[in-house]
């Protein structure tokens, strides 16, 4: 009598938390072992849910005389750790992993904004996620509210514009401080608004910078070129 063909699956890469689907629907009377982690043991193809990096093996058994066999292995990659978003002077940033990060807008995805740090440039509530090189999502990191309070967006603008190394604003009442940083987050200068005021630019190199307007809270934040 024949010994049986069993057949495992090819081996696989998975995500924790992830499943995959093992084996061939030409196995019969077969029997996964361990079973940990498996939707059916006995199924032909079961799916594998392993929380770590798994061997399974497969017996096919027609008789007592007659066993067949054949094993896979199923890597697990661990999922990073949810990023923890920090403002760090006009930029909200996380920690620097290889791999890609997603940032979102009020659950809307800021398309190009793929590095662990951005300028900010509008109020809302903003969230990251990172994909590593593996290929594995954390989980989205919690919100990091830039808004008003008691305000609309239209109650919070502000417009600028420069003249001769001068810096003219007009601002709300409500925005009543700046703070100006290069784009290294260094902060520059910082001072008090008033609803027309008027920020001498004289004794700093040109760069591009980001300005920071506020109030109780962090209102909105705006880039400016100095020539």
């Amino acid at each position: 009598e024949s010994t049986p063909t069993v057949y495992a699956g090819n081996d696989g890469v998975i995500c924790e938390g992830e499943s995959i689907l093992l084996g061939s629907q030409f196995n019969e009377n077969v029997i996964w072992y361990p079973s940990n982690g498996l939707s059916d043991a006995s199924a032909n193809e079961p799916f594998a849910n392993p929380n770590s990096s798994t061997t399974y093996y497969v017996t096919s058994n027609l008789s007592s005389n007659c066993i067949g066999k054949d094993s896979v292995f199923v890597l697990v990659n661990s999922i990073p750790n949810q990023p923890v978003i920090v403002l760090n002077g006009g930029q909200l940033s996380t920690s620097l992993q290889s791999g890609n990060y997603t940032w979102y807008l009020n659950d809307v995805i800021l398309d190009g904004e793929n590095s662990n740090s951005i300028t900010l440039s509008n109020v809302g509530n903003y969230q990251v996620q990172f994909t590593d090189t593996n290929g594995c999502a954390s989980a989205i990191s919690d919100v990091f509210t830039i808004g008003t309070v008691g305000l609309n967006q239209e109650q919070a603008s502000t417009s600028m514009h420069m003249e001769n190394q001068t810096l003219m604003i007009q601002a709300p009442v409500e925005i009543t401080d700046y703070s100006i940083f290069d784009i290294s987050g260094r902060l520059v200068m910082s001072g008090k608004l008033h609803l027309s005021s008027q920020i001498p630019l004289s004794g700093i190199n040109a760069g591009i910078y980001v300005i920071r307007f506020s109030g109780d809270v962090i209102l909105k934040s705006e880039k400016f070129v100095l020539n």
